[in-house]
Parts: C-alpha cells; sequence; structure tokens
C-alpha cells in the first residue's frame, strides 16, 4: 500500500467483499478521499469502515457507478482501519479508490 498521498485502487472478485486494511501505526492515517463503486446495480451493496473492531461509518449503495465519497477522514493513532464494499451479488465486482497519507 503506498502511504505517501498517492492514490491507489484495489479491484474486487466477482461476488466478493473488497476489503482494504491499514495496518495501525503510530501517526495514523488521513484519508483525503475515496471513492467506491460497483460495476453492476448491486444486490445489499454497503461500504463500511471500521477502526479497530469498531463501526465508525457504514453506508448502503443501491446503485452500480460511482458511489459514497468523503472529502477527509482521519484515523486515530495505532488503531487499524477496515474499509469493505460488501459483496454486489452474481456478476458484480466492486472498486475502492483512495488517498491515504
Amino acid at each position: 500500500m503506498d502511504i505517501f498521498g498517492h492514490p491507489l485502487t484495489q479491484v474486487s472478485s466477482v461476488n466478493t467483499a473488497n476489503v482494504l486494511v491499514l495496518a495501525a501505526r503510530p501517526q495514523g492515517y488521513e484519508i483525503p478521499f475515496y471513492e467506491v463503486s460497483y460495476d453492476g446495480v448491486p444486490v445489499g451493496g454497503r461500504l463500511t469502515l471500521a477502526y479497530g473492531a469498531t463501526n465508525y461509518y457504514i453506508t448502503d449503495i443501491t446503485a452500480a457507478g460511482p458511489g459514497p465519497r468523503n472529502p477527509y477522514w482521519k484515523v486515530p493513532s495505532n488503531v487499524a482501519a477496515t474499509l469493505t464494499v460488501a459483496a454486489g451479488g452474481a456478476g458484480i465486482s466492486s472498486r475502492i479508490n483512495i488517498t491515504v497519507i
């Protein structure tokens, strides 16, 4: 994972959750940009951001194409963060685009 402000993209396999984990580190993380999408209309589409074992942000995604965006998140120090895009259903894959500092 590139942690120097460069964007990265992660694509899931078909009908598989897309999970991106940021390991805990002393200075935490800044996420100035993220975008998630499905390549078709998802069944049970959802984005979850968890800090450690606590869900911090959850939103449903009900359409294909670009979904939720957040201009800025700050992950606390010494806490792992996990972004999960739920499996989209038969024949559907998802994408996470993120910038991490």
